[in-house]
């Protein structure tokens, strides 16, 4: 399933995959996978490079069902 939240975080902030992943050195095919849902289980430190990088939180761009939140 698409993470629709990282798209829309990423059109409020005006970047693109591409520069997504220069800001969190994640390799392109790496986050485009992450993106379109084929990755199952994204790694932490994934989330929150992701997450810091667009300005907001893990919580808000993923579904952790197994994470409380603070």
């Amino acid at each position: 399933m698409v993470n629709n939240k990282i798209l829309m975080y990423m059109k409020l902030k005006d970047i693109n995959k591409t520069q997504l992943s220069a800001l969190t050195g994640i390799p392109a095919t790496t986050l485009n996978r992450i993106i379109n849902g084929t990755v199952i289980n994204v790694k932490t430190t994934y989330m929150e490079t992701i997450a810091k990088a667009l300005g907001t939180t893990i919580y808000n761009l993923f579904d952790l069902p197994e994470l409380n939140q603070p």
